[in-house]
């Protein structure tokens, strides 16, 4: 049942929608110079998206024209120039199972999108979008930095896709600018599977990955939002699983990071608008939607100054 708060969102971003219909049609071809505001969003199956789009509100079931979005699903092939991802209009359907299903893009975008619209006609919003289930931080999205040695493999995708993803909208797009609005962070489960020291290394690795994302895309105060574990995810989070203590020091890891990183803010997802699957592990249609408004709202909320400084190109 939704709770008070989230129908309060809900109805909110439904007249927003409604609002920005004629938004929804506009051209994303070449045309008129605009501001193009970017958001990339990784991590593993909550940051993909495990829930069936049948269950999001009708509003966010259709196309929305005026926010773009570059995703590469994880198995597809590379496109017959060698970039990876697919760029269209925001709409769910883009995970790599199941069929049909969405991740926090559709909150982030129609809440960040509406938001922008309110500044100017001419500004528009695109998602680069790489996440995997089941991957780690410790490994897969290792980031070398200082430390040496070789990224993680999900983590040389990401870049890959990042700069693939900005190329594109380059070309459709030539004289638009291009701003790096931030990165959204939603993972944490599969680094509490690898043990606790595993675990409460889970800040440092990230605080790693974070600097090393902002060097590479030359943007050295990026804002950064990280979406905390649920207590309610009880396939982890319950005392008699052996995730158990582990699951509490990633949460402590990633509650601590702000205090660590400048630009950092931890959303917290506790709250019953953040609801679930029956696997008790993935959030269901009101949880991903809710997710991806409190990422947006937390977006929203930082100083604008730091939106309108033109970002360079994005490192090699």
């Amino acid at each position: 049942m939704p709770t008070a708060r989230f129908l309060r969102r809900f109805l909110r971003f439904c007249l927003i929608a409604g609002l920005s219909c004629a938004a929804g049609q506009a051209d994303t071809g070449r045309g008129a110079a605009m501001q193009i505001d970017v958001a990339f969003l990784a991590g593993q199956s909550n940051g993909d998206g495990r829930a069936p789009a049948s269950g999001l509100p009708e509003p966010f079931r259709a196309e929305r024209n005026d926010v773009l979005l570059y995703s590469h699903l994880h198995g597809e092939a590379p496109n017959a120039d060698g970039t990876l991802g697919k760029l269209g209009p925001l709409r769910p359907g883009r995970t790599q199972f199941p069929a049909g299903a969405f991740g926090p893009e559709i909150g982030i975008g129609h809440t960040l999108a509406t938001e922008l619209s309110r500044h100017s006609p001419e500004r528009r919003l695109a998602i680069i979008k790489y996440a995997k289930g089941g991957s780690s931080l410790y490994g897969d999205w290792r980031a070398a930095g200082a430390r040496g040695g070789d990224d993680g493999p999900h983590y040389r995708i990401f870049k890959k896709v990042a700069r693939d993803g900005l190329d594109a909208l380059r070309t459709l797009h030539p004289d638009a600018r291009i701003r790096l609005r931030a990165l959204v962070w939603i993972q944490g489960e599969s680094d509490t599977s690898a043990g606790l020291e595993i675990a409460k290394s889970y800040a440092e690795n990230l605080r790693v990955m974070i600097e090393a994302f902002r060097s590479f895309a030359k943007e050295p105060d990026l804002p950064v939002v990280v979406t905390r574990l649920s207590a309610n995810q009880l396939k982890l989070s319950a005392p008699d699983r052996p995730e158990h203590a582990p699951f509490w020091a990633v949460r402590e890891c990633q509650d601590k990071l702000p205090s660590l990183l400048r630009g950092v803010k931890t959303v917290h997802t506790d709250g019953p608008e953040f609801s679930f699957l029956p696997d008790r592990l993935h959030f269901d249609a009101q949880g991903q939607l809710a997710i991806g408004i409190a990422v947006a709202e937390e977006i929203v909320a930082w100083d604008g100054a730091k939106f309108s400084i033109p970002s360079p190109a994005i490192g090699p």
